[in-house]
């Protein structure tokens, strides 16, 4: 096994009530795992993303099942969970995070899953993603994209960083406000 981490952060100029009001759909729930979305189209990229939710928990903890078809069709089951805002240190921190795990039953529910498509890729790998944004001061706040995983190959782990860049762009476009540059 192989097991890889990658990390991508970036400082955005804007408070993160803005970045925290983003990431909350109109019903309050949590946009980060589109849990109650049917479909979501990821920005410029031609993969569309099926999200559907199996179990829900909580308001903001949820077992689902996401499926990025396009070029290739990849799917997996999470769980995912996001947190309220939290005081550490003087700083409000929000971190949002989905798990992947292996088990006996989920392969037993990929194995029973009658599909008309040959080429799904069922992630069979353990893995985590998560979102983290810690406030720097009132009008900036630090974002943190990481991804940890456990791979059979190194090739795995390089596909694994390929699609992890995908998501990290896909939610850089999602959250930047438009005054992203500052003068």
């Amino acid at each position: 096994m192989v097991n890889r981490s990658f990390r991508c952060s970036k400082r955005m100029y804007c408070s993160i009530d803005y970045i925290a009001n983003r990431l909350t759909n109109k019903d309050g729930t949590s946009v980060v795992y589109a849990a109650n979305r049917e479909r979501e189209r990821d920005n410029n990229f031609t993969t569309d993303i099926d999200i559907q939710t199996l179990q829900r928990f909580d308001e903001d903890a949820y077992v689902i099942v996401r499926n990025y078809s396009g070029g290739f069709n990849f799917r997996y089951l999470c769980l995912a969970q996001q947190a309220k805002l939290e005081i550490l240190e003087g700083k409000r921190i929000l971190k949002c995070c989905a798990t992947i795990a292996v088990s006996k039953a989920n392969a037993r529910s990929r194995d029973a899953e009658s599909t008309s498509h040959d080429d799904v890729q069922w992630t069979t790998e353990e893995g985590s993603h998560s979102l983290t944004l810690i406030e720097a001061d009132e009008s900036s706040v630090d974002v943190v994209f990481d991804s940890l995983g456990c791979f059979k190959s190194e090739e795995q782990a390089l596909e694994h960083f390929i699609v992890f860049g995908h998501i990290v762009t896909r939610w850089d476009q999602q959250l930047s406000p438009s005054n992203v540059l500052k003068f």
